[in-house]
């Protein structure tokens, strides 16, 4: 590819966006990326990378007891025996990873299903030198901050639900039902 080819590639990525580009090209997003040097330089352009990759089983699809797994939306959901969390990194082409416990089950005796929201993110790099440099900061800082996150989140959720246990044990022992 010339120089000057890629330099066009680069102005009608600056006038038309990255996504519509790709569309018009009919290309994917990390081959726009790898073979005309598009730059990795914001939300939109890693918003594109993540959908792909994944959609394209280019990235794990689970990490520790998660079962990780993109929907046609683009939403990455952490899922496990008991958890669903919706974590996509770039959402809304946003340098952020917003992270949403959309379903938490524990049951009890009664085989009561508990269904919490929780929401919280991290703020996530927007630029990168290269494709690679990209995967690798998804696996390497994405995935385990989004796995301690979880686990903060589902920490608190049973705080939260002990407390509430242990309010209603108290009342019931002292009102006697």
């Amino acid at each position: 590819m010339t120089p000057k080819a890629k330099e066009k590639i680069q102005q009608l990525v600056d006038k038309k966006g990255f996504h519509r580009t790709c569309e018009e090209l009919h290309i994917k997003s990390y081959d726009l990326v790898r073979l005309f040097g598009v730059k990795i330089n914001d939300g939109e352009v890693c918003n594109n990378l993540v959908f792909d990759l994944y959609t394209d089983s280019l990235l794990p699809t689970t990490y520790k007891e998660f079962t990780l797994y993109m929907d046609d939306e683009g939403i990455l959901t952490w899922s496990s025996a008991d958890t669903e969390v919706y974590a996509t990194p770039y959402w809304n082409c946003e340098n952020k990873l917003p992270i949403n416990i959309v379903h938490y089950k524990r049951y009890n005796e009664d085989n009561i299903d508990y269904e919490y929201l929780e929401d919280t993110s991290i703020e996530l790099k927007p630029e990168f030198t290269d494709i690679t440099e990209f995967i690798q900061y998804l696996k390497d800082f994405t995935y385990p901050e989004t796995y301690k996150k979880i686990h903060r989140l589902i920490d608190r959720i049973e705080e939260y639900e002990n407390y509430n246990n242990r309010k209603s044990i108290s009342f019931i022992e002292r009102n006697g039902r």
